[in-house]
């Protein structure tokens, strides 16, 4: 849309700096989002002349004078809208970014809503006015990029240009991802700032007006009609209280409290977060110190216990070695002992010979056969005090009233054996059925490290296994439904830890 004034001028050539064009984006109900004006910049062309903005109420005047307020008035004393005969704070910058245009009544509880073209705010709002000076031929460009943030304030880039600028061939396509906003807007050619008092420095160093100009501006903008001639010189062009100031210091102070406010409340908040990270950073160093020197405390384990075994057998190996010593001659001794036995044994068999007596011949056979039988009692003799060991009785017999008695207690004792072998026989299929237990167990062990062989997680078997028939009956594969121990790595160097 472009609006041009038809209003000539007559007087010839005008002095100073006057308005060459207003653009504005998404100002309002100025809206450049929806389908039917996507892209859209609205203009109006003054060209250096008076212009008279006429329309039906509600088209949009009061909008476009708020739009050049907001570039050339301080926000602590600008009144929007007050030329349409609206109350002061009827609307402000975050009610024309989101594009404010009705309000609608509730029937439940009789209030209203306010109608938005652009309830979320994330479009740029961009203003922007050239103006010329044509006995110099120089033209300067002011401009405010203006969006609401993730709380909803409102984020304003100042911009100024030393050349004539527009909206379409110089703040289109801006992105809030990327390059910062003011890099992406001085790449085009301006200079920005965030603070109203810089960007006011600018324009007033580049036109020459006084910051009471703009204020007087901005008060006969609210003037509808002159009824007394007193009143308006004295409300709308004499000196006003200091109170702008103060109130402007107060506003950059509390901006400044606030900022700082923030910002402690991002350190706290920040500190918040770090301060378990960092418990558990100590907590981490401290295990990794002990395990350190477990660590070297077990590789140093090898060469500790050899040490201690050569200090321990050293002394038994010194005594071994005496013993060996003393075995050795003993043996020396029994074998000179065993050549003079044999030696012995040689001269008795040839004095057998030649004594010629055949009963002299059958004694060594004599000997034998009665060492023999005697061997055979002494074994019977001892199995059977075995025997009676085993039931109780300890005492040796040796006669046979001794023998007697004994067999006056084989029959208590016969009973007390079968009652005990009865016990011996329940506990051993208690045995029985607990080494099945164990065996089952056993095996179940063995089946789960051969499964954690065959398979990469250190996972039980149990677990896999339920995994598995949840994949199975959702249609999921398995990779998609990882355990947390499965996700968790460690260190390249620690694999063998792992």
């Amino acid at each position: 849309m472009t609006m041009t004034n038809t209003v000539k001028n007559r007087v010839g050539t005008q002095l100073g700096y006057r308005l060459q064009h207003l653009e504005l984006t998404n100002w309002g109900t100025f809206d450049s989002v929806s389908a039917e004006s996507r892209g859209l910049v609205y203009r109006l062309e003054p060209n250096g002349q008076t212009g008279l903005l006429i329309g039906e109420n509600g088209s949009g005047k009061s909008t476009l004078v708020d739009a050049l307020l907001t570039l050339l008035v301080r926000p602590a004393v600008r009144n929007y809208n007050v030329a349409a005969g609206a109350k002061k704070r009827e609307r402000d910058e975050r009610t024309y970014i989101r594009g404010a245009y009705d309000r609608r009544s509730r029937t439940e509880d009789g209030g209203s809503d306010v109608q938005f073209l652009r309830p979320d705010g994330k479009h740029f709002s961009v203003l922007l006015g050239c103006f010329r000076n044509s006995q110099s031929e120089r033209a300067i460009t002011v401009a405010q990029v203006m969006h609401l943030n993730a709380d909803g304030r409102v984020e304003k880039i100042y911009c100024y240009a030393d050349a004539e600028k527009s909206i379409a061939n110089d703040c289109s396509g801006l992105k809030s991802s990327g390059k910062k906003l003011p890099l992406q807007l001085q790449e085009r050619g301006f200079r920005t700032t965030r603070n109203f008092s810089e960007y006011q420095t600018w324009f007033q160093k580049a036109t020459g007006l006084q910051p009471k100009a703009m204020d007087t501006f901005n008060q006969t903008v609210a003037v509808k009609d002159i009824e007394r001639l007193n009143d308006f010189i004295r409300n709308h062009m004499l000196e006003p209280s200091l109170h702008g100031d103060e109130i402007d210091k107060l506003l950059t102070h509390y901006d400044l409290l606030d900022q700082t406010h923030q910002s402690l409340m991002r350190v706290r908040q920040q500190a918040e977060l770090l301060e378990p990270i960092e418990e558990q950073g100590a907590k981490w160093r401290r295990h990794t110190a002990q395990l350190h020197d477990l660590q070297e405390m077990i590789d140093a384990s090898e060469h500790f216990f050899l040490k201690k075994t050569v200090e321990i057998f050293e002394p038994a190996s010194v005594d071994r070695g005496r013993e060996l010593e003393s075995i050795g001659e003993q043996k020396d001794k029994l074998a000179q002992t065993i050549r003079d036995v044999q030696d012995d044994a040689r001269r008795l068999q040839n004095q057998i010979e030649n004594a010629g007596s055949d009963r002299l011949r059958e004694i060594p056979f004599l000997v034998r056969s009665h060492r023999l039988q005697a061997d055979r009692v002494r074994e019977a003799n001892q199995k059977f005090h075995d025997s009676l060991r085993r039931i109780g009785v300890i005492e040796p017999v040796t006669d046979l009233e001794q023998w007697s008695e004994i067999r006056k207690q084989l029959p208590s004792i016969k009973t007390g054996t079968e009652r005990r072998l009865a016990q011996a026989n329940t506990e051993y299929e208690r045995l029985i059925l607990e080494r099945a237990d164990v065996r089952r167990r056993m095996s179940e062990m063995q089946s789960e490290l051969a499964g954690m062989d065959r398979r990469r997680e250190n996972l039980p078997l149990g677990l896999v296994e339920l995994r598995q028939r949840i994949c199975d009956d959702l249609g999921l594969p398995v990779d998609e439904l990882r355990f947390a121990g499965e996700l968790m790595r460690v260190a390249e160097s620690e694999t063998e830890w792992e």
